[in-house]
């Protein structure tokens, strides 16, 4: 019997859905991207939420899928409230810097 992984697209993304969390992952070619309904960024046209796909940057290896997931759910908690969009944009663009 082979090692279940705890880290693949399938097992996060049911953790967020059991975590009740609005974000899901998605993989484009080998990078990880997340899905969610957010709201408009400042100065934007759109008024009310919608859905948004944002590339994380990150490979989809076990390591990527962790770093993912955090900001999965972290993402989702700050940008709860109206006006408090894209937080993890600059977020992830200070973690990427740090893999570069």
């Amino acid at each position: 019997m082979g090692k279940r992984l705890e880290y693949t697209l399938e097992a996060v993304n049911e953790r967020l859905r059991a975590a009740k969390s609005k974000a899901r992952l998605y993989q484009r070619e080998e990078m990880l991207w997340l899905q969610a309904t957010l709201p408009s960024k400042p100065g934007n046209f759109r008024i009310k939420p919608y859905q948004q796909r944002i590339s994380l940057g990150v490979p989809a290896t076990e390591d990527g899928f962790k770093r993912a997931e955090q900001e999965a759910n972290l993402f989702v908690r700050q940008n709860e409230t109206p006006g408090t969009g894209y937080i993890l944009a600059k977020n992830c663009k200070s973690w990427l810097t740090m893999w570069v």
